[in-house]
């Protein structure tokens, strides 16, 4: 019977426990996974192995950037919009092993809710929700201006038609290989986040393609690496960034200098803009830009 039970499902089974266990209590269900193993046949007992050996890793990347992020690094957040735990949950794995962080939701209302109010740099939105639908979703966060891509079963043209109309990213049909939903992410955030020019920030306003800054309409003179180090903070708002991060992302890895140099860069950006209550200093770490 339990042969049986775990020979022709068992692969699935084991898969979702040892993810389930790392992504929700970070440990594994050990009882109910190798008694799984001990009942398999050869076939899914090999598959068991791989998908414990694979939560191990899943569990060192979380625990890694847990520590990068207490470190100021910078992690892109994806939510996930999907009613099917199950699937959320291998969605929220294969995330994980592509470097992003992520939330779930399961229902239209929440995902809306979250959406407006939260700070996320991708949504995957799935179309057939409980409440309202992942069409509906995108109409009412389309002033949010997050990139969204649809995940979905329905595979009618008219609906695919329908969703990139209505603003979205792209239109991946449900069931996808794990490698083509990364694939397409990185395709998404990188079209994204290249064409994002102006930012305003209370009464400035950057345009990185012109290379100007204003403020309260009157225009204000940056050095070429104030200029970056700025743009760099407005890209990142609310994040910690620390100085070795801002040498290597302004700097270059070449840059041999001391990091007094970033110092008398921000005090010269809280001069200039007047930002000496929002570009705040955290003590032993870096700066850190306040959102208003």
């Amino acid at each position: 019977m339990k042969r049986e039970l775990y020979g022709e499902t068992g692969a699935l089974d084991i898969t979702l426990i040892c993810v389930y266990s790392v992504l929700d209590s970070q440990r594994f269900y050990g009882e109910e996974t190798f008694g799984m193993l001990y009942y398999a046949d050869t076939k899914t007992f090999l598959a068991g192995i791989y998908f414990v050996c694979f939560s191990y890793m899943l569990l060192f990347r979380k625990e890694h950037y847990k520590m990068i992020k207490k470190k100021g690094a910078y992690i892109m957040k994806i939510l996930i919009v999907e009613d099917d735990a199950h699937i959320a949950k291998m969605i929220e794995a294969t995330l994980l092993m592509g470097n992003y962080e992520s939330e779930i939701c399961h229902c239209g209302e929440e995902a809306v809710h979250l959406i407006l109010e939260g700070d996320y740099d991708l949504i995957l939105l799935d179309v057939m929700l409980p409440e309202i639908d992942g069409f509906e979703i995108v109409q009412r966060v389309q002033k949010k201006g997050t990139p969204i891509i649809f995940l979905t079963a329905l595979q009618d043209v008219a609906d695919k038609v329908k969703g990139l109309r209505l603003g979205a990213e792209d239109y991946i049909v449900k069931p996808f290989e794990a490698i083509e939903l990364l694939a397409r992410i990185e395709v998404v955030l990188r079209r994204y986040h290249k064409s994002k020019t102006k930012y305003e920030y209370a009464s400035i306003i950057v345009d990185s393609k012109q290379h100007t800054v204003y403020k309260n309409g009157q225009r204000i003179s940056l050095t070429p690496k104030e200029f970056q180090v700025l743009l760099f903070f407005l890209q990142n708002i609310d994040i910690v960034i620390t100085r070795d991060r801002l040498l290597s992302e302004v700097w270059g890895y070449e840059f041999e200098g001391e990091t007094r140099t970033v110092d008398m860069h921000i005090q010269q950006i809280r001069r200039k803009l007047d930002l000496y209550d929002d570009l705040i200093t955290i003590p032993k770490l870096g700066y850190r830009l306040e959102s208003r």
